[in-house]
């Protein structure tokens, strides 16, 4: 009798101990076809590079600093009318936890932005395809660049500002990284009942 109840005093303090699942907020996607914030790069043609693919890809591109963590980057090719729109999210605030479960969901981890002409930090990128407008896939915006790039790399960085018509879907929810602590958990309590119960079984029977 006192050997099990120092396992159930074991297992109550163990799951005392269990911290809850990390969470963390998906942030908003803007769209190249109501892009918001300033141009901080704009090349009418030339060879560009877009994270994750390693194709090569010519013309146009511009690039929209949203905000200090998010950059949106608009790529539309000389021919044809479907150009890639990459969001950019600096997460030097991730853990490599957090980052794996990005990566996992789509996203493309880049380990230094500054070798895309931004921020000397860790990056998410996320790539989906837009359909281009105006002459050459200037997305008709008509603005010049306000700044260069020291590369022909474009990039953008997407983030929690939103604007009007500028968040591509709809903003998840608090998304759960791991269910292991949930389950385990669970598996614990019903250990537990199983305890009690067979404890008063016994009780019963002496």
């Amino acid at each position: 009798m006192k050997r099990l109840t120092a396992v159930l005093l074991a297992i109550t303090f163990y799951l005392g101990s269990v911290q809850p699942a990390s969470a963390v907020s998906d942030p908003p996607l803007f769209s190249c076809q109501q892009p918001v914030g300033s141009v901080i790069a704009a090349y009418e043609e030339g060879t560009h590079g877009i994270p994750g693919d390693t194709s090569t890809h010519t013309g146009s591109d511009y690039v929209y600093k949203v905000d200090d963590a998010h950059v949106l980057q608009c790529f539309c090719p000389e021919q044809g009318q479907v150009g890639i729109q990459s969001n950019w999210w600096k997460v030097s605030q991730l853990t490599m936890e957090e980052v794996e479960y990005y990566v996992k969901r789509g996203w493309v981890y880049v380990p230094n932005g500054q070798l895309w002409g931004l921020d000397e930090s860790p990056y998410l990128v996320k790539n989906a395809s837009y359909e281009c407008r105006g002459v050459g896939g200037s997305n008709g915006s008509g603005e010049s660049s306000n700044g260069s790039s020291s590369t022909n790399n474009s990039t953008n960085d997407q983030g929690g500002v939103g604007g009007a018509g500028a968040v591509l879907g709809e903003v998840l929810g608090v998304s759960v990284l791991a269910a292991t602590g949930g389950v385990r958990t669970i598996f614990l309590l019903v250990m537990i009942a199983g305890i009690f119960a067979w404890l008063a079984y016994r009780l019963r029977k002496d």
